[in-house]
C-alpha cells in the first residue's frame, strides 16, 4: 500500500509519496547519489530487491513506482519491480523515459504503476505520464492527484484516502497541504489512513521531492511520518 500526490509551481513541481510495507520487510537504504546512464540521480534503496520506489535526477525528471495489485500475475520468475525504476532514472526528459521502458522485459515484472514527472512536459502542459502494466498490456494515461495502491480492502482505501485528499487539500494544493495529508490519520490510525497503521504493516517512510528551475531537493522521512521523524535533506544541482 502506498499513496502519492503531487501539485505543480511555475518553476516546477513537487511529489510527496507515502511508502507502505509489511512490519517484517528490512528497512530501506536512505536516498543516495548515483550516476546512471550519465546522469546525476538521487534515490532510497529497498536491500530486499536493491532497486527504488522513487529516483528524481539532474534534470528534474522524477519516477515514481506503486505496485499494481490489480493486475494479472506473469507467469515464470519475476524481476523485482524496483530494478525498473532504477533503470530508468536516469532519463533526460519524459520521451527518453518511455524510450526506456519500451526497451525493458516488462513481462517479467509483477504488474505496477509508473509515473513520470518532468519539467519540460508540464510546462508544456503535457501533464504527467502513467503507464499502467496489468500483467497482460502496457497502457498510457495522464495521471491525476492523489494515487493509492493497497493490496488489501482496495476499494475502502481508494474512498477513505480521495476524501481525505479532498477535504484537506481540495482544488488548491500546497507544500503544507499535501504534507498535512499525507500525515493525516483521517480520524484515527488505520489500514485505510494516509499515515497507514495496521497490525503487520504500516507507513515506513515519506519522501517529498521539490523541482524548482536550478535544484533537485529530496527530503526524506525515515519513519512513521507521525512518530516525529526529522526529515533528511538530500539536494541536486538542475541541468
Amino acid at each position: 500500500m502506498c499513496t502519492l500526490s503531487w501539485m505543480t509551481r511555475p518553476d516546477g513541481y513537487e511529489v510527496l509519496f507515502n511508502r507502505d510495507e509489511q512490519k517484517s520487510r528490512r528497512r530501506a537504504d536512505p536516498p543516495q547519489g548515483f550516476v546512471v546512464a550519465g546522469t546525476h540521480v538521487l534515490m532510497p534503496v529497498d536491500p530486499q530487491g536493491g532497486g527504488t520506489w522513487l529516483s528524481t535526477n539532474q534534470y528534474g525528471v522524477t519516477l515514481a513506482l506503486l505496485n499494481y495489485y490489480q493486475g494479472a500475475m506473469p507467469a515464470g520468475e519475476l524481476l523485482s519491480r524496483g530494478v525498473l525504476v532504477k533503470a530508468l532514472s536516469g532519463a533526460r526528459d519524459a520521451e527518453d523515459a518511455a524510450q526506456l521502458l519500451s526497451s525493458q522485459p516488462i513481462s517479467h515484472f509483477a504488474p505496477f504503476s509508473l509515473l513520470c514527472f518532468c519539467p519540460l512536459s508540464l510546462r508544456a502542459g503535457r501533464g504527467v505520464n502513467l503507464y499502467c502494466w496489468d500483467g497482460e498490456r502496457t497502457t498510457r494515461h495522464l495521471a491525476e492527484s492523489p494515487m493509492v495502491s493497497s493490496a488489501k480492502f482496495f476499494d475502502e482505501v481508494l474512498r477513505a484516502r480521495w476524501e481525505c485528499y479532498l477535504s484537506k487539500v481540495g482544488d488548491a494544493a500546497s507544500r503544507q497541504k499535501l504534507l498535512d495529508f499525507h500525515f493525516s490519520h483521517g480520524g484515527a490510525p488505520s489500514a485505510t489512513s494516509v499515515c497507514m497503521h495496521r497490525e503487520d504493516a504500516h507507513t515506513v517512510s515519506l519522501s517529498h521531492i521539490m523541482v524548482a528551475d536550478k535544484s533537485v531537493i529530496y527530503d526524506y522521512y525515515d519513519g512513521v511520518p507521525c512518530s516525529g521523524v526529522v526529515p533528511v535533506r538530500s539536494e541536486l544541482g538542475r541541468h
